[in-house]
């Protein structure tokens, strides 16, 4: 989730005065009274949000993460945290993690305060976060990244009370300011009595780009907050680092089920073979059949270095050529047999994952632009010890899986000894069987 980095700071704002009578408040001031009610929302009260960041543009958009953030009691001030396979339980003298995929361990930061959290992980652009470990009063800066700060230093100049549309709509209010020389816009609600919430947040995603960056919150159920709320290390083991936190041990053999094997997308967002063979197409003569059951997903899983990701770049075309061949005897009614598509996964060491800069998130965080569905990414925290639990010593392993979440077959094939036909060619004869594999030469 992490972004460009942002422009210059500006000068730090002294500790706020007494607040001057409502009817001879100016608009800044004016402002500056919900920004200081709203903040005190989130940092001593309940509260259960889901929020979405997006970048967006001259009509693009692009989603770069999810998190839940959660109080559940007015009188505790610990939160939880859910950020991509990660749970924290958060508090201003202990933070603890684990791993959803994984209910053996847990870990428990050293450190103090909030320090724990601002020095362990790469900065979270979250208002709601920022106005909890950094109230408004606070002297200097937050000191945990440059998007953080600029959150932190917002000076508000306006509020622009909104006409609800329909009787019974909360109120809602726009505030308007500035930060780093940059405009900054919030726009609040206000069921009934209840207090201030953030409904959206916009702000420049960089000083050079022409990005905004969008979080929007939306509360969660009661049933969603008792399942998201929930946090235990009871029966789990302390680990002492947090990239230690990672999926358990998997084995893969052909006709096992496909352990979750931790992949995300390039925005954070789990990503499930079983969800996806129903509806996923890499192009339109690869399109879903009237039943997927024998549709199938093939994975192409490679360590993160140059040699590797060209090794599985090589493998991804020769199987891409093998698939649009099939497609093309599907579509002229040579074939009925099963589609299926293409996903090459980026195997990362957990130290890039929580990399302290955050330089390998920015970088998940804008993948190189493409029409292929294929070429796009998948990632997994699993690093080379996930490798060699499934494939000993290799660095680019194929897994075949049904819609069933089935595994066909496992392989670490060496395409430096093959050509891409031949390689296409000895694939298919595995995917479609040696007779119906010929149907590749009748083009």
């Amino acid at each position: 989730m992490c972004l460009s980095l942002l422009g210059p700071h500006a000068v730090w704002a002294s500790a706020p005065t007494q607040p001057a009578p409502e009817s001879q408040r100016t608009p800044a001031e004016t402002a500056a009274a919900y920004a200081t009610e709203l903040a005190a929302t989130y940092a001593d009260g309940p509260f259960a949000e889901r929020i979405s960041l997006t970048l967006e543009r001259s009509g693009e958009r692009r989603s770069i993460g999810t998190a839940s953030l959660i109080r559940t009691a007015e009188t505790d001030p610990a939160m939880i945290l859910h950020l991509g396979p990660l749970t924290f339980l958060l508090s201003p003298g202990e933070i603890n993690a684990l791993h959803r995929s994984n209910d053996a361990i847990y870990w428990r930061s050293n450190a103090q305060g909030w320090t724990a959290l601002t020095a362990t992980i790469p900065e979270v652009p979250l208002p709601q976060l920022v106005w909890i470990i950094h109230p408004p009063d606070s002297q200097g800066p937050l000191r945990w990244g440059p998007r953080t700060d600029f959150i932190a230093q917002v000076r508000w100049e306006s509020a622009e009370p909104l006409v609800p549309e329909r009787a019974g709509e909360p109120r809602r209010v726009k505030l308007s300011g500035r930060s780093g020389g940059h405009a900054v816009h919030a726009l609040i609600r206000r069921e009934g009595d209840a207090r201030w919430r953030l409904e959206e947040w916009r702000m420049p995603a960089s000083s050079q780009a022409d990005w905004t960056l969008k979080v929007a919150a939306t509360p969660l159920s009661p049933l969603e907050t008792t399942a998201a709320g929930s946090f235990s290390t009871a029966g789990r083991t302390a680990v002492h680092s947090l990239s230690h936190l990672r999926p358990p041990s998997v084995a893969l053999m052909p006709g096992a089920p496909l352990p979750d094997l931790a992949l995300v997308t390039s925005s954070m967002q789990g990503w499930d073979p079983a969800q996806a063979i129903p509806t996923t197409t890499d192009g339109p003569l690869n399109a879903p059949l009237s039943t997927h059951t024998d549709t199938f997903a093939l994975l192409i899983l490679a360590v993160n270095t140059p040699e590797s990701q060209a090794a599985a770049e090589e493998l991804r075309q020769a199987f891409g050529d093998a698939r649009d061949r099939l497609d093309r005897a599907r579509r002229q009614g040579r074939t009925t047999l099963p589609r299926y598509f293409i996903r090459c996964a980026v195997v990362l060491e957990p130290s890039e994952c929580f990399d302290r800069s955050g330089a390998r998130l920015r970088e998940l965080a804008h993948p190189l632009p493409t029409t292929d569905p294929s070429a796009v990414p998948l990632y997994t925290c699993g690093g080379r010890r996930l490798l060699d639990l499934l494939a000993p010593k290799a660095s680019v392993i194929v897994v075949g899986v049904d819609a069933g979440s089935v595994v066909r077959f496992l392989a670490a094939p060496d395409p430096s000894s093959h050509g891409a036909g031949v390689l296409a060619r000895e694939w298919a004869g595995l995917i479609l069987g040696p007779a119906d594999a010929s149907l590749l030469d009748q083009e």
